[in-house]
């Protein structure tokens, strides 16, 4: 048996077993060792490599592996050919969770910022977006895109601005900001939006990633998003959260009104679920140019109609729930009453403080 079994892979296989039930029980330990230590470190390691070299030393890694596997023969039964065909997915299982998954097991960002993580009530939840009306209004009257712009434009522009005020938010939660993951697009445009997926992060790169077919009021918020992820948060929502309180304390008008526009488009689903009549009298108040805004986005991601919607939304939120994320596909939206409660918070110490 151990002709045709790695002890390397045995060893490792049992330390992360017993790392993740340690994890489980201790998430303290989980955001110590690995978001704040391997994950970080391997973060730090990537940094400047571009992704072509990552790519490359990854399949120089996997072609050596096959060769030295080939280099031993190949096993004489059925139950042999089992375990050495088997052998490289526990590999990948292996190192799917110290290059991402353990991540999942960590504390929250939100359990270092906010005192109060409650749900808002229906009247709270109207008074916010009042208010959030008024605010996307106030954003889109700062904003001049007359000019066109690309995706590629807005990443150079803003990526390193965004990279250094993700760090230093996320800081204030006690994370590891080393290393400066590069926002990179992936070809052909459409890709992911065609599995309904914006972006995503690149664990085996350490590069988060989004679809070039965005509309640019888009970028900002997906990139920021994706960033969080970069950085170690691994929940949806908690991405979301980050995402909003980087983006609306941005000193760029498209990166503020970005995140304000999303975070308004799920206020009104939400408010729209707990009173419609009021939803669509506030809603009545919104610019024309918001209007126009969301109707562009609409168009723009109509160009990318998803091929698998049923496949993708049931493997995706399997995938959530597996790593411990409970509302599964329903995370993303629970950024909401985090934001909420964020913005509640500010208020009280601004109150403090005069």
């Amino acid at each position: 048996m151990k002709k045709y079994f790695s002890p390397g892979l045995s060893i490792m296989f049992v330390v992360t077993a017993v790392c993740y039930v340690l994890f489980y029980l201790r998430p303290d330990l989980a955001f110590r060792v690995q978001t704040n230590g391997v994950f970080a470190l391997i973060r730090r390691l990537y940094t400047g490599m571009s992704s072509i070299w990552v790519t490359l030393l990854w399949i120089l890694i996997f072609i050596s592996y096959f060769k030295y596997r080939h280099s031993r023969g190949a096993p004489p039964s059925l139950f042999r050919w089992i375990k050495y065909l088997f052998e490289p997915v526990l590999w990948i299982f292996t190192l799917y969770f110290w290059l991402w998954g353990f991540n999942y097991l960590a504390p929250r960002p939100e359990h270092f910022l906010l005192k109060d993580t409650s749900a808002p009530d229906s009247r709270e939840l109207l008074e916010a977006f009042h208010f959030h009306t008024n605010l996307v209004n106030t954003l889109r009257d700062s904003l001049d895109l007359k000019k066109e712009i690309t995706v590629r434009d807005i990443l150079t522009t803003h990526g390193e601005h965004w990279q250094r005020q993700t760090v230093s938010t996320l800081a204030q939660a006690g994370y590891n900001g080393s290393g400066k993951p590069e926002i990179q697009v992936v070809r052909p445009e459409g890709l992911l939006l065609r599995i309904s997926t914006a972006g995503f992060y690149n664990f085996v790169l350490a590069r988060p990633t989004i679809d070039p077919g965005l509309h640019e009021l888009q970028v900002p918020n997906t990139a920021l998003h994706e960033l969080a992820h970069a950085y170690g948060v691994a929940s949806e929502a908690s991405a979301s959260f980050v995402a909003y309180i980087v983006g609306i304390q941005s000193e760029d008008p498209l990166t503020r009104y970005s995140v304000e526009l999303a975070l308004w488009r799920t206020l009104r689903n939400t408010c729209f679920m707990v009173d419609s009549a009021a939803t669509k009298t506030i809603s009545g108040f919104v610019n024309p140019e918001v209007k126009k805004d969301i109707k562009n986005i609409r168009m723009k991601m109509d160009q990318y109609p998803d091929l698998f919607p049923r496949l993708r939304d049931s493997l995706y939120d399997f995938f959530l729930r597996t790593q411990g994320v409970e509302e599964g596909l329903m995370s993303y939206d629970l950024y909401l009453p985090l934001v909420l409660s964020w913005e509640k918070q500010k208020k009280l110490r601004e109150i403090k403080n005069n």
